[in-house]
């Protein structure tokens, strides 16, 4: 499994978890328990650390924008060959 899979695992993990989160704090906010803002404070800060986390991950995948149209490929051939498929044009090195 290379990289880019593992990253995609635990991308799709934290969504869910997201989900998870959100559904929590809604149903703690509508049984109106006791203990509900120390829960609801707990998912926040739990959210807001996912954020973070999310966003300090660095872009693995490939990526080639084309220098005429800016169209943007993540097909890795179309970087390697900088081609674009929007112009239909190999770009210049």
């Amino acid at each position: 499994m290379s990289a880019a899979d593992d990253l995609r695992r635990a991308q799709a993990f934290n969504a869910a978890l997201v989900r998870y989160i959100h559904a929590l704090i809604e149903t703690t906010k509508r049984l109106g328990a006791p203990d509900a803002p120390t829960l609801i404070f707990a998912c926040e800060t739990m959210l807001k650390l996912s954020a973070e986390a999310a966003a300090a991950v660095p872009e693995t995948r490939t990526r080639y924008e084309c220098p005429r149209c800016g169209a943007v490929s993540y097909n890795p051939r179309d970087a390697a060959e900088r081609y674009c498929v929007r112009c239909h044009e190999f770009a210049e090195p």
